[in-house]
């Protein structure tokens, strides 16, 4: 174990030093102007009801915008603040517009804003307003324009109530306009409301366009120099959505063109003409120039264009997605991604853009059609919706499931019936969570019914996944040929004859003799001289053939593997989430037990849930593996296979950028050192544990100062927190994931799950022949290792749930996953060996005898 930690040391020193960090220069260091449309979301956007946002959409970078601040829904006045402030920021628990600026001021300026750091809790409330402080002009149109642009004293530099009333858009280099037209008819009162959808499809249509109307007036007034940004940065009721983000960035001037000369476009310098054809007008001749002779203009000099560079404007109907360091996405960003791009936009670089701003600039992606941009923007809205909806059910339908497995095969097993019918369950009900990230590689959410489409496909994949658990160890398991069965010829058999006798207990006297296979007719019949012999001779040869039947089946059944199947379901899951980690957690977004952008926890890496699976089914993998070479007599070589395969799994998970798991590798850390201490023959004491436990939170803080250490643009969640520690901000983000933590032990839909498996393993364990025959004990006894990855996987599921958020959900996925699949294994060894079954009785006599 020491040499496992001195060369992780080794690994995390190099990958520090030859990962490169992404750099962050300013988008377009000039003007920029923030069109905020609160409540736009991309199935809004269309040529004919929004022509004006159909243009831009046209001319910018597209992605979807996640508006999640501190509660569920976004208020405007919620998102406005989050842009102020460059963090996650809330007003209260519901809330609606933004207050109007105090005109009659020296400067326009927001009253009592310092409300925000002293009550609101959000110190740093007017961060993009420090623009002011380096002469650049700030000018808010509306309400929520005001909050945005406001410095640390509420003020700007110019305001205008609404968009009508403004004459000069040029007037500073820092511009925020608030079309607040959509989103104030789902006011009730001064409050958002609470209804999911309040106004009727014809409605909304109708604020919408008169939105687009507004913002065509923006577009059209401001100068072709501004960067432009659009973001829907609020909810419009009491469900989340994805929200419009836009950005058009002005055409660099690339070439310098003599007068008189215009570029060529590339289809015309392309296109060849037909042969015999004249670029000369009808009726003239072409005269040749003298050598050396130019073209160009006198005085003038032409300079060739970059390669790279076109001056053709981009073809009808395309555009680029839009996404961010954030996110990790190419077509995702968050709202306080706007405070970082907005000041990058306005001329600062990223040196200057404060520590306590967790966004990241905004980055147009590849080129793509526009109508199929938008249709994948509108798709992944429609798949977060599908998953948020479909989650709480899910679960539930889990727990039930779950529970009335324990208690059903706590009945059968008490009986000692139905083995085969429990195992078949196990194994299904492991191969759920598998099932839920392999559905991501079809594509549901754009079918006419995704709901009914998901849960389709998670049935079909969780059966297909089971199938081949359950069937691979037959075909794999080569059974004894009869030639390999079959008794030599020169090993004597004992044939036995019997002659009968009177008497009321028609006893017989036996009559035996050895001879050789290859005489064995004509000897006997020589030897007895009675009929009765030869009868008997082939009673028994008829036994010998069905006792070396016996023994093919005893050798046939003793060669299964009764791990493949958990091998087979563990490792499917361990790969898939591997894999996915490797490419970009593609599978967890949007994945039912993964996250998705509309509720906003966590946009990539590994999310808690898939931490308990991806551990529970590394640890389990790896001691099914070790088993096997445990059992022909190579234990080194399986304990280097679990701490290397449980080591590199963990580095995944906590590393930045990949998985970024702070909780993970914490909790991690200690199970992968359970394991690989049972499967080296080591005993684990409380000490040893406790001494894991710190190791992990050790090496955690040694990747996130790894990560603070790099440029802030080029940070995760894991180095801001080294920030915050050091600054003293840390404690809030404590409080709020331990109010998280504790909320989720009171969850119907995860407890239940926990108190079944863990009710079912106690009495497997601690009264095997009442409770489950003996399950657990000819499991452990058939293959040893597995008691190595169980406890492992029980460890880091109880310290992933103490030190994650996630609380419950992690300690229930690991059960949900690692009880079922070594029970699968232990009713296969029962079956394999039916005397195994144990009464209470024989237990308790085993139990006494010295």
């Amino acid at each position: 174990m020491r040499r496992a930690l001195v060369g992780l040391a080794v690994i995390l020193y190099g990958l520090a030093f030859t990962a490169a960090p992404a750099g962050a220069n300013p988008v377009n260091a000039g003007r920029v102007a923030l069109i905020g449309v609160p409540g736009l979301m991309w199935s809004d956007v269309n040529a004919a009801d929004t022509p004006n946002l159909w243009r831009l959409a046209g001319q910018s970078a597209v992605g979807s915008l996640s508006v999640r601040t501190v509660g569920s829904v976004t208020c405007p006045y919620d998102g406005w603040l989050t842009v102020s402030a460059g963090v996650r920021s809330a007003v209260g628990s519901r809330c609606g517009l933004p207050p109007e600026p105090d005109t009659s001021l020296r400067e326009p300026a927001l009253r009592e804003f310092g409300w925000f750091a002293l009550v609101a809790g959000v110190p740093t409330a007017g961060t993009v307003g420090r623009i002011r402080h380096l002469d650049r002009c700030t000018m808010a149109v509306g309400p929520g324009a005001a909050l945005a642009l406001s410095d640390e004293n509420g003020a700007v530099d110019f305001y205008e109530p609404s968009v009508d009333r403004v004459t000069d858009w040029s007037r500073c280099e820092l511009l925020a306009v608030d079309v607040d037209s959509l989103v104030r008819p789902y006011l009730d009162g001064e409050k958002l409301t609470r209804t999911a959808e309040k106004l009727s499809p014809e409605a909304r249509r109708a604020a919408v366009r008169t939105a687009d109307t507004q913002v065509g007036t923006v577009l059209a007034g401001l100068p072709s120099s501004f960067t432009v940004l659009v973001a829907g940065l609020s909810d419009h009721g009491s469900v989340p959505h994805l929200r419009v983000a836009m950005m058009r960035i002005p055409s660099p001037q690339v070439t310098m063109l003599p007068p008189g000369l215009l570029p060529v476009p590339p289809e015309t310098a392309t296109t060849p003409l037909p042969e015999g054809a004249s670029t000369q007008p009808p009726g003239t001749t072409a005269t040749p120039l003298p050598e050396g002779a130019s073209t160009q203009p006198p005085g003038t000099t032409a300079t060739p264009l970059p390669e790279t560079v076109s001056t053709q404007p981009p073809g009808a109907g395309t555009t680029r997605l839009l996404g961010a360091a954030s996110t990790h996405r190419d077509d995702m960003v968050i709202l306080p991604d706007l405070t970082t791009s907005l000041l990058l936009s306005a001329g600062w670089t990223a040196a200057d853009i404060p520590a306590t701003a967790i966004g990241q600039a905004w980055r147009p992606g590849e080129p793509i059609a526009l109508d199929k941009a938008v249709e994948r923007l509108r798709t992944a809205d429609v798949a977060g919706q599908t998953i948020r909806d479909m989650g709480g059910i899910f679960f539930t339908c889990l727990a039930v499931l779950q529970v009335l497995f324990y208690a059903s095969a706590f009945f059968l097993l008490r009986r000692r019936k139905g083995l085969g019918a429990v195992r078949i369950a196990a194994v299904a009900l492991a191969s759920i969570p598998a099932a839920t990230y392999l559905i991501n590689l079809t594509p549901w959410a754009a079918t006419a019914a995704p709901t009914l489409t998901l849960a389709a496909g998670i049935i079909t994949f969780a059966a297909a996944l089971a199938t081949i658990a359950l069937t691979l160890p037959r075909l794999l398991t080569r059974r004894p040929s009869p030639t390999q069965t079959a008794i030599p010829a020169s090993e004597p058999i004992r044939i036995s004859a019997s002659a009968p006798t009177s008497g009321p207990s028609s006893s017989s006297v036996p009559v035996s003799a050895s001879v050789p296979v290859s005489a064995s007719a004509s000897a006997s019949v020589s030897a007895s001289a009675s009929a009765s012999a030869s009868v008997s001779a082939s009673a028994s040869a008829s036994a010998s053939a069905s006792a070396s039947a016996s023994a093919s089946a005893s050798a046939s059944a003793s060669a299964e593997n009764v791990l493949l199947p958990l091998g087979v379901v563990a490792g499917v899951t361990a790969t898939i989430l591997l894999g996915d980690l490797l490419t970009g957690t593609h599978l967890q977004l949007n994945g039912v037990m993964g996250y998705t952008g509309v509720v906003g926890a966590r946009y990539y890496g590994l999310g808690n849930i898939p931490f308990a699976l991806l551990a529970t089914a590394v640890l389990l993998v790896a001691t099914a593996a070790a088993d096997t070479l445990v059992r022909h007599g190579r234990r080194t070589l399986a304990v280097v296979l679990v701490a290397s395969l449980g080591i590199f799994a963990m580095i995944l998970d906590g590393w930045p950028g990949v998985g970024s798991d702070f909780g993970g590798v914490i909790a991690f850390v200690p199970g992968i050192a359970v394991a690989t201490l049972i499967v080296a023959g080591k005993r684990v004491s409380i000490i040893k544990l406790g001494a894991f436990c710190i190791a992990g939170g050790v090496i955690v803080m040694a990747i996130a100062y790894l990560d603070y250490r790099r440029p802030p643009a080029s940070q995760t969640h894991l180095g801001r927190f080294v920030g915050q520690v050091i600054d003293g901000t840390f404690l809030p983000v404590i409080t709020r994931k331990l109010e998280a933590m504790l909320h989720t032990l009171l969850s119907p839909n995860l407890m239940p799950v926990v108190i079944a498996a863990f009710a079912f393993l106690i009495f497997a364990l601690l009264r095997p022949g009442a409770a489950t025959a003996g399950v657990l004990p000819v499991a452990f006894e058939r293959a040893p290792m597995l008691k190595a990855g169980l406890l492992g996987a029980l460890v880091s599921g109880v310290v992933g749930m103490l030190v994650n958020d996630s609380g419950a959900a992690v300690l229930s996925m690991a059960l949900a996953l690692a009880v079922p699949l070594v029970l699968s294994a232990g009713i296969r060894a029962l079956q394999l060996a039916p005397t195994k079954l144990l009464t209470q009785d024989q237990v308790t006599t085993e139990r006494s005898t010295p």
